[in-house]
């Protein structure tokens, strides 16, 4: 752990005035880069009310702001039929998510996809919104928001969406498949 800190002591006991000399700031890492204290730390603030220096026990450089991902962010990927869309969430390029890829997947209402089949990604559908019919192998089932479905590595799927909005899917591999994406391979447009 690093640690930086003044000897000069704090506003009230020296005058000077940099209130927030004496205190120690703790990283978890190496230092590197710029701490900036923004406006609720400016030097009039602290010069106006020495009392009410804000005080900090440690700062966190964030280390994990690429995990937590805001769709809004990641572009859409449209079939070129305009029955389908994905977006990728988590992937090696928007985490470095190497261990697994997620994001959304919508079939519009009246729409089948193409059978599909994994033959070295376990894959995970949890159903945000809509209903439809989902074939594994030679079964099929019933499904509908709320629901999850575990897709073994290696087996032929398919999506019909039977109902009256767009049906829409989280889904996960793990590990990612190899290969080229859908999108890629069959030229998805951008959204």
């Amino acid at each position: 752990m690093s640690t930086v800190t003044s000897s000069e002591g704090s506003w009230l006991e020296t005058r000077r005035p940099w209130a927030w000399r004496s205190m120690a700031l703790y990283f978890s890492g190496p230092l590197v880069g710029v701490a900036r204290f923004g406006p609720s730390w400016s030097l009039a603030r602290c010069l106006s009310r020495p009392s009410r220096r804000p005080i900090v026990r440690g700062i966190h450089m964030a280390q994990y702001d690429r995990c937590v991902i805001d769709p809004a962010s990641f572009p859409v990927w449209e079939a070129p039929d305009g029955s389908r869309r994905v977006q990728s969430l988590i992937s090696s390029e928007s985490c470095g998510g190497e261990d697994m890829a997620a994001g959304l997947w919508w079939l519009k209402p009246g729409e089948e996809c193409e059978t599909d089949i994994h033959p070295d990604a376990a894959e995970i559908y949890y159903v945000v919104s809509g209903a439809g019919v989902l074939r594994l192998g030679d079964e099929k089932y019933n499904v509908r928001q709320g629901m999850t479905v575990y897709i073994p590595i290696g087996v032929e799927h398919q999506t019909f969406n039977n109902g009256d909005e767009d049906l829409c899917y989280y889904w996960a591999f793990a590990p990612p498949p190899s290969g080229p994406s859908k999108a890629e391979e069959q030229g998805w447009k951008k959204l």
